[in-house]
């Protein structure tokens, strides 16, 4: 069963992907976070986890929630086509894909 964190006044929509990796990133021992729900109209964002977390591990979440890290912009994987030559396959936040080779 999950457990919720309930934060008030989020009045704009926060960045839930920034959330997620600000978690991912950090020092907390639990990282079991599943997801992110915001409701515009109560400005209540709910960010649950598999388990319930320490006092240490909320801090750190309050933290997380106040002050989001920006995620990279850009999303890339790096393919190998057939004769080695290695890709990198990048898809921006407006959805424009590029590619580039990689030494």
């Amino acid at each position: 069963m999950s457990v919720a964190y309930e934060y008030t006044g989020i009045a704009t929509k926060p960045d839930v992907e920034g959330i997620m990796q600000g978690v991912a990133d950090s020092a907390m021992t639990d990282k079991s976070i599943e997801y992110c729900n915001w409701d515009q109209t109560t400005e209540i964002l709910n960010v649950y986890f598999t388990n319930t977390l320490s006092g240490g591990d909320k801090t750190i979440l309050d933290g997380i929630i106040a002050n989001p890290p920006s995620p990279n912009p850009q999303y890339g994987i790096t393919l190998v086509s057939s004769n080695g030559t290695h890709w990198r396959v990048i898809v921006d936040d407006e959805g424009v894909l590029t590619t580039e080779e990689v030494q």
